[in-house]
């Protein structure tokens, strides 16, 4: 069998909020140019690129709410709080053997904006080398060189207020590894004595201080940074890339709207190609199919993309076979460890 590549996997205090555009329901139209399933952190920044051209439709199908439905989503430290709510999937480990058999809460954020409404905030872009990796893995365009300009885009770096309380003598930035973008890069509002005491030690054992963390060179130590806007609240994919945009004409995001499966129909020499998805519409219980004209992209987290593709019926044989799944096509790498 074989699997055209039009799917495209990413893996990737209470808030006054402007009001979000809800579109309803009769007005989603039959074929959209690309269907995002999952409007979490990669779906949304996809979104966003994708509809800067105005000639190109997109749809956003998100499972959860918008993340406003709870209180503290904007506030650092708030997360605390979020699990176990509307914004989070709450999901469980297995016993785990070498924790005495514990079963462990495994958070995932649920709703536009995914875990980055509902995370610690940190923000690293991780090694050069590591990026490179994948590249020597047989992955072109993966590189760093091909990454670290789209970082660079996408991000917007806040200085630190130099005038409060806080000892700043670690918090160094370099601006070219930032620009005007959308999401909000700053340090923590409160620098407590025990980070530069760490900082300090890291020094005096012979630990590299780093001036920037997220330029590809980040062996080393220095006070780290995170998703914080200008007043030091969180600047999740949803506040950053939806936001903003949420009036373009030619983006519609429907939450509340489950994708259930992938819909595939067969081309002319036999390959079978995503053409739509099925979804679930929460409120009205409805089940309603859209078409794709040219990609359908899952980007459901590192748990939900595996489901949705096993369910569809992409995933390893005897565990599709088991369920009763026809096989789309085999690959007994999904949802596997």
């Amino acid at each position: 069998m074989h699997l055209s590549a039009v799917i495209t996997i990413v893996a990737a205090g209470l808030v006054c909020a402007k009001p979000i555009k809800q579109i309803k329901r009769q007005t989603i139209q039959d074929t959209y140019d690309f269907i995002i399933a999952g409007g979490g952190t990669a779906g949304l920044v996809i979104a966003n690129r994708l509809t800067e051209c105005p000639n190109i439709r997109v749809l956003v199908l998100e499972s959860g709410p918008v993340p406003d439905v709870v209180a503290n989503t904007k506030t650092p430290g708030g997360n605390q709080y979020l699990a176990g709510t509307a914004v989070d999937y709450n999901y469980y480990t297995v016993p785990q053997k070498n924790l005495n058999n514990r079963i462990l809460p495994y958070h995932r954020g649920r709703g536009l904006g995914g875990s980055s409404t509902i995370n610690g905030l940190y923000y690293g872009r991780g090694s050069a080398s590591v990026f490179d990796k994948w590249v020597q893995l047989g992955n072109p365009g993966w590189g760093w060189d091909d990454l670290y300009p789209l970082a660079v885009k996408q991000t917007h770096f806040n200085a630190p207020n130099l005038n409060d309380a806080n000892d700043h003598s670690f918090e160094t930035w370099d601006p070219t590894a930032y620009s005007n973008g959308e999401l909000q890069i700053a340090f923590q509002g409160y620098v407590p004595n025990s980070n530069v005491g760490f900082i300090q030690a890291g020094e005096a054992i012979g630990i590299p201080i780093v001036n920037e963390l997220n330029n590809g060179n980040n062996t080393g130590v220095k006070q780290g940074t995170g998703c914080f806007d200008s007043r030091l609240r969180r600047s999740s994919s949803y506040e950053a890339f939806y936001v903003p945009i949420q009036n373009r004409t030619n983006l519609d995001v429907l939450h509340y709207a489950s994708v259930t499966a992938i819909q595939f129909t067969k081309s002319s020499n036999g390959t079978s190609i995503a053409t739509g998805v099925s979804f679930t519409d929460q409120p009205t219980g409805e089940f309603i199919n859209v078409n794709a004209a040219k990609e359908v992209i899952i980007t459901m987290g590192a748990f939900n993309t595996p489901q949705l593709l096993m369910i569809s019926g992409i995933g390893p044989e005897a565990q599709l076979t088991t369920n009763g799944i026809k096989p789309v096509y085999i690959n007994e790498n999904v949802g596997q460890k």
